[in-house]
């Protein structure tokens, strides 16, 4: 087994991540408790991060009874990231003047587009989905407002 095989940092990774969350775990001992019966302010982070423990053992698991080893990094992957780092900063830089919505339909588009799908139903679905999710859940029913950008000044609203 070689030191850089995608086995052995998955598993390192997985390790990490466990220790990691479950440090985070040990600092919610500190958080206040909760007033009579109410559960407290550690409920949510203290099942987020077991669920994170649990998960990231999994990863390390799978990864060492994986009988196939490869390569760390695939030929003509290694971009990815990168290109998805420049995707997330512009989605950021534009995402006040542009608005939620508009910037959003592109990020996904583009994103997906970068790792490498080229469904039309699949790129279409996400792009548009996943924003009127958002819009019906967060605006419709919670009353969140999202920065409206062109969207403002095209409908006035």
């Amino acid at each position: 087994m070689k030191v850089n095989s995608h086995r052995v940092v998955t598993a390192a990774v997985g390790v990490v991540l466990a220790l990691a969350a479950a440090y985070l775990l040990w600092v919610t001992f500190d958080f206040p408790p909760g007033r009579r019966r109410e559960p407290g302010p550690a409920l949510w982070p203290r099942i987020v991060l077991t669920l994170i423990i649990v998960m990231a053992g999994v990863i390390a698991a799978g990864a060492l009874r994986d009988k196939q080893d490869r390569s760390l990094i695939e030929p003509g992957a290694a971009a990815a990231p990168f290109s998805l780092m420049g995707l997330m900063l512009a989605y950021f830089v534009v995402f006040t003047p542009l608005g939620y919505y508009p910037a959003t339909v592109v990020f996904f588009f583009a994103a997906l587009w970068t790792l490498r799908v080229r469904s039309w139903k699949v790129l279409a679905g996400v792009s548009l989905g996943f924003p009127l999710v958002v819009h019906l859940v967060f605006e419709r029913l919670l009353n969140a407002r999202f920065p409206r950008g062109v969207l403002e000044m095209l409908v006035g609203s």
